[in-house]
């Protein structure tokens, strides 16, 4: 099974993808926007999210029954770089497949082109893009609590830039070529023909595997602990395998 998948995100409270920068005086964290200054989530963090859910689909065991589970998150969004307990920056990478990628090309995650339609109508001015921004984003305040009093702590008020319950698309490719070319490099052959079954198995069931590890991903976003990017279930209808 090859080609592409446009998943949708339907998120249900204030989000937050926040960029490198802080936002001055005004703001601790400011959104990350495209070019357009709509909110959106980049392929980075999407392809996090995306392991994220295949791992809690492993760890529950609904890949129980295929013989490639204990690897379907490293096949698909490629392995992660682990780091070294002794030393928090160094990054150590896995022995296995050390940090190559996975098979799929996992694009950022943006308000759908008929939202956007209905936001910037013809002959947009400068006020209307003002307007549209006041509606996008929200300023939210909070401030640190004294553990042992339960108070708010005096000059620790926190202000960050949140954008509104969105619904946001992304793309997803099957893109083997990195992977197989790490594959076919192998020297051992015996190692080879096993990622090779492998790889070859991916590209018969990625949609597969993503539909059944689609129901874990429950959040997006920075502060997910705090409630914020949580999201509304939305069915993927992975199509069969082939034979």
């Amino acid at each position: 099974m090859t080609g592409a998948l446009t998943l949708a995100l339907d998120i249900r409270t204030y989000w937050l993808h926040a960029r490198g920068e802080g936002g001055g005086a005004d703001f601790d964290l400011v959104m990350e926007t495209d070019a357009d200054g709509f909110p959106l989530l980049r392929g980075r963090h999407v392809a996090g999210l995306l392991r994220l859910a295949l791992e809690r689909a492993r760890a529950w065991q609904w890949f129980e029954e295929d013989d490639f589970a204990d690897i379907i998150p490293d096949l698909l969004v490629g392995t992660r770089v682990q780091r070294e307990p002794d030393d928090p920056k160094k990054e150590k990478p896995r022995k296995r497949r050390e940090t190559i990628p996975g098979c799929l090309d996992i694009r950022s995650a943006r308000v759908p082109d008929r939202l956007r339609r209905a936001l910037i109508p013809p002959g947009v001015t400068k006020e209307d893009e003002a307007a549209r921004y006041e509606a996008l984003f929200r300023r939210i305040d909070s401030t640190a609590i004294d553990e042992i009093r339960g108070v708010a702590k005096q000059a620790h008020l926190r202000s960050v830039e949140a954008a509104i319950p969105l619904p946001l698309v992304f793309d997803v490719h099957h893109t083997p070529e990195d992977l197989l070319a790490w594959v076919n490099s192998l020297a051992d052959k015996d190692e080879r023909k096993a990622e090779m079954d492998a790889v070859e198995a991916a590209e018969k069931r990625w949609q597969t595997w993503l539909g059944i590890a689609w129901p874990a991903l429950d959040e997006v976003g920075a502060k997910r602990t705090r409630g914020f990017g949580r999201l509304g279930y939305t069915p993927l209808k992975a199509e069969g395998e082939r034979s």
